[in-house]
């Protein structure tokens, strides 16, 4: 959201903030079940029940479909075929991925119009941009078609669960709707056109958690959608005062790594399943729990590989980086990227699905939390560093005495507004009972391991709730 537009928004009435968050809702849900959506749901109940040798004879045809178009339209693709004498008869069958090159996301992040095909730069795109939660924030293209087909697989697992597109809602994410100077009630909005009660991710401390109960008692939701973190904070809480269990179908947790101990506590505050929900912005892959609760990559989506963490041998199945070649986006197709996570897919098949490829172990996706000074729990602040900051990379660290230091390292067209758009977002989520500071470095160094770790925390506030 436009920053203007965003300190505007938050200094309306309650009311007409409600008004607006519907208005676009309006625009979200034409984005996500609009035209094809019908067509793509019908197909995915269908395709579900495939036999292992129906869905890869559908994922071979998606992808000499997608090779091709990428190779004749998508500058990246074409300059690497004609480097390497490539040609268009030469991509035959799925295990032709193996001449493709594995890409990398500061390829993407470098050089994003290299990955658009010419077939749609003309054409009205929506633009995505990644939160940065590795460190690189990157920018997305597709169009509706896109969009609405990738949706459609949230479609079908809250189908599996009872959950329709206009079941009412309510979610735990990381956008900011209401202003962190707000210190009562209400700290949610509500998108009536998608029926989704939009809670803040950003207000929740033992304080507050008793207003946050009573308003989804009283709002009755069918889901709570969100971050791991935010929702077991509030499951801590209902367990802890002995509350009784807000009834819900279905919990969908996002974005986060789903510990155990999470789960178990979400699991008995609310008193339903917990389904955990695997994916990233770049719409290369779309994974979650199914009924028998495998954690399962949804075939249709995209054409999932691993590559050996020692060897760099790249193979369909064991442990290794995540490297994923969508299906989906025609605007920017995505042969072979590096995801960035480490997973472990078994060799076995799902009882009930034996066509989606079955992960036994993901890691990569646990972020730091930061510690507000009240005990509250501050997790997914990677949308901060989207990519309209001009920035290459971001870390934030938080000190022993609590204090907040954010490193950036500038890109081109790096500015004093965006160190000030950065510095201002960071106290919108942290608010100002921690010192924030930022530093604009040449470099972010990598553990001894070799990982980057985005955010760090040293501060242990030792209140109830912390863990």
């Amino acid at each position: 959201m436009n920053k203007n537009i965003q300190h505007l928004y938050l200094s309306l009435p309650v009311a007409v903030q409600n008004i607006l968050v519907s208005i676009y809702g309006i625009e979200m849900y034409r984005e996500r079940y609009g035209f094809g959506s019908k067509k793509f749901d019908k197909y995915l109940k269908i395709s579900q029940d495939y036999s292992q040798e129906q869905m890869r004879d559908y994922q071979e045809k998606k992808f000499i479909y997608i090779a091709s178009l990428s190779i004749r339209n998508v500058p990246f693709y074409r300059d690497w075929a004609k480097r390497n004498n490539v040609e268009l008869n030469d991509i035959k069958s799925i295990k032709d991925l193996k001449y493709f090159p594995v890409v990398e996301k500061k390829q993407i992040q470098e050089s994003p119009g290299l990955f658009i095909s010419d077939r749609h730069r003309d054409r009205k795109l929506i633009e995505l941009s990644t939160s940065g939660s590795t460190g690189t924030p990157l920018k997305i293209y597709c169009d509706q078609k896109t969009r609405t087909f990738h949706y459609a697989f949230f479609t079908r697992v809250r189908r599996w669960y009872g959950i329709s597109k206009r079941s009412k809602r309510a979610t735990f994410l990381g956008r900011v709707v209401v202003s962190w100077k707000q210190n009562t009630p209400p700290y949610w909005r509500y998108d009536a056109v998608q029926k989704n009660l939009i809670m803040s991710s950003y207000h929740l401390s033992e304080e507050n958690m008793e207003f946050y109960y009573i308003k989804l008692r009283e709002f009755k939701p069918e889901e709570i959608f969100g971050y791991a973190s935010s929702i077991y904070f509030l499951a801590l809480y209902i367990v802890r005062q002995n509350l009784n269990p807000i009834r819900l179908k279905i919990v969908m947790t996002t974005a986060e790594t789903l510990m155990p101990y999470q789960r178990e506590i979400i699991q008995k505050a609310f008193n339903c399943v917990v389904v955990d929900q695997y994916g990233c912005t770049e719409m290369a892959f779309f994974a979650s729990q199914c009924k028998s609760g495998s954690m399962l990559f949804h075939p249709e989506h995209s054409v999932i590989e691993v590559r050996d963490h020692g060897s760099g041998t790249i193979r369909n199945a064991g442990s290794g980086e995540l490297i994923a070649t969508s299906l989906i986006n025609e605007v920017m197709p995505l042969i072979r990227y590096r995801v960035g996570d480490s997973v472990l897919i078994s060799e076995m098949n799902d009882e009930l699905y034996p066509s989606f490829p079955k992960i036994t172990e993901l890691e990569g996706r646990t972020d730091d939390l930061i510690y507000t000074k009240d005990g509250r729990k501050i997790g997914r602040l990677s949308p901060i560093f989207r990519s309209d900051k001009n920035i290459k990379s971001s870390q934030v660290v938080q000190k022993i005495d609590g204090s907040v230091d954010i490193y950036v390292v500038p890109d081109q067209g790096y500015t004093a507004t965006h160190r000030e758009l950065i510095l201002s977002e960071a106290t919108e989520r942290i608010g100002c009972s921690l010192s924030i500071n930022l530093f604009e470095v040449d470099c972010l160094k990598k553990e001894t391991n070799g990982k980057f770790r985005p955010v760090k925390s040293f501060y242990k506030p030792g209140l109830s709730g912390s863990s």
